[in-house]
């Protein structure tokens, strides 16, 4: 009888060995063999697009540079093509980005392409109840149904009546920094955004109740958090990351359901909008989807350009001094009430319209404070049979991304483009004006933020209580005027702050009660 040199292990010690075996091991081997089936399978998919550059290798090293790196990850690869779009796949969906006026104008005017698919597929950090298994009513277009909703929180009649409750949210804010001191002027603009607008879109309970709202601010920053890029390109494995946007979430709809339900059983009814949400016969999902992605979008968007626009005057004295000019003159034109009262009562008595028409110095640093800022990459998802950009097709149910640099960080466009220069949009000038849509801090086209109003008036009532109320500075971490403007983190397309080692902060000193 012949013997073989090899040992052959039966079956049955096999499968006692990965019964017996740890489950670090376990999952050491399954993570294993899905990388190799996510890498072989993805490494030579392309559309076979002559119009289109195709990124060769391994897919899944695109995903993650895409989902880590995302500004250099798309910048680079266009400095180093000839032609305007190039694509690679993530977890088999096909992504095209794409640059250049022309293909802009289609991207931001294309009705059929949808950003909330977008966002929640290549972003992922927007809460959703699907995430702890509450499911919103689907009798109607959820985006639309949103869309509605948004327009009761923003109607200028309710607008105007809280005006003065905005404004004193923003003063007790600042006043609880104390009289003089130091402050993040990211983190305090981010938690007085979150404030004001959970006044907006919820309740007056909810707004002023300190401990609620320490929660909140900590349950969104969780869900960031939770969102990283191995929960998005492997949702198979498990991960802490998944678990903790999932308690994040089952966090989040539980304080706001709380507050939902006690609106309901109180037979007062108020002009809030958790009230008026009620009356049209919201149920409790839908009323706190509504308000889960008011927050979220003044989270990422609002709070951080309040803050950037703080720093920008702070290290800009002339702009500095035009907007306290102007806001004097707003208050001396349009308030009514000059003579008593503290400075957020007396700022409380300048109507609406006069926030929004009186004030192009505001509306020019806003402007140029987004235009440094918001330089990430919008993505939307094809829902119509397919999508054309020229001759590139991109197919329904795939993604087009374009990165916002692409024309707000363009030197053919806004000449020395790195520098804050609020004046580049005024007569003689007219920079955002140099080509079709290239200035997209509100979107644009068919795409335009549908908050844009109410998020303006919040960032101008906190730069008009600090610059009227107190006399201020920044500063970097030792105390001293920084050397240079704080590098933008391109990369964190979620709040795109300043660079860890360029943070700094405001120095200040109450000067008006």
């Amino acid at each position: 009888m012949s013997t073989s040199k090899y040992t052959t292990i039966p079956t049955e010690s096999l499968l006692l060995y990965w019964q017996q075996a740890p489950s670090y091991i376990f999952l050491a081997a399954v993570t294993a063999l899905g990388l190799l089936i996510v890498s072989l399978s993805s490494v030579s998919a392309h559309s076979k697009d002559p119009y289109i550059h195709h990124l060769r290798g391994l897919q899944i090293v695109h995903a993650w540079r895409f989902f880590t790196k995302r500004h250099d990850f798309i910048t680079g690869k266009f400095r180093r093509i000839t032609k305007d779009a190039f694509e690679f796949y993530v977890n088999q969906h096909r992504v095209v980005a794409i640059r250049g006026e022309t293909m802009r104008k289609i991207f931001y005017n294309e009705p059929n392409i949808s950003m909330i698919q977008g966002h929640q597929f290549l972003i992922g950090a927007a809460p959703s109840l699907d995430d702890i298994k509450v499911t919103e009513e689907k009798d109607e277009d959820l985006n639309a149904g949103f869309m509605k909703r948004l327009l009761v929180v923003q109607h200028k009649d309710r607008v105007t009546s809280l005006i003065p409750d905005l404004l004193q949210h923003i003063d007790r804010h600042f006043k609880g920094l104390g009289k003089e001191g130091l402050f993040d002027p990211f983190k305090e603009a981010n938690d007085i955004i979150f404030e004001t607008t959970a006044r907006l879109s919820a309740c007056r309970e909810l707004a002023e109740n300190k401990d609620a709202m320490r929660k909140l601010i900590n349950v969104f920053s969780a869900l960031e958090e939770g969102t990283s890029p191995t929960s998005i390109l492997f949702p198979w494995l498990p991960n802490s990351s998944r678990n903790l946007r999932t308690n994040a979430t089952g966090s989040l709809y539980q304080i706001l359901n709380s507050y939902v339900d006690g609106r309901r059983n109180d037979p007062e009814q108020t002009s809030d909008a958790i009230d008026v949400f009620i009356a049209d016969g919201c149920s409790n999902p839908t009323i706190v989807t509504t308000i889960m992605n008011i927050l979220f979008a003044g989270v990422i968007n609002t709070g951080v350009n309040t803050g950037w626009a703080l720093v920008h005057l702070g290290l800009k004295p002339e702009y500095k001094a035009k907007a306290i000019s102007e806001l004097k003159s707003l208050f001396e034109i349009h308030a009514t009430n000059q003579s008593r009262g503290s400075l957020h009562d007396q700022l409380s008595s300048i109507p609406l319209a006069a926030w929004e028409m009186n004030t192009p110095v505001l509306e020019a640093i806003i402007r140029e404070t987004l235009r440094l800022t918001m330089t990430s990459a919008p993505n939307r998802r094809v829902m119509d049979t397919e999508f054309r950009l020229g001759n590139v097709v991109v197919n329904k149910g795939e993604f087009v991304t374009y990165l916002q640099a692409d024309a707000h960080l363009n030197p053919a466009i806004y000449p020395n483009p790195y520098s804050f220069d609020a004046d580049r949009y005024g007569p003689g000038r007219e920079e955002d004006k140099n080509e079709a849509y290239c200035y997209l801090g509100w979107g644009a086209g068919r795409h335009v933020c549908a908050g844009m109003k109410t998020a303006k008036l919040e960032i101008k009532m906190v730069l008009a209580m600090l610059l009227l109320g107190y006399d201020y500075q920044v500063v970097d971490e030792q105390g001293n005027a920084p050397k240079s403007v704080p590098r933008v983190n391109r990369n964190d397309h979620h709040q795109p702050r300043p660079v860890p080692e360029d943070k700094v902060y405001i120095k200040f000193k109450r000067i008006v009660d």
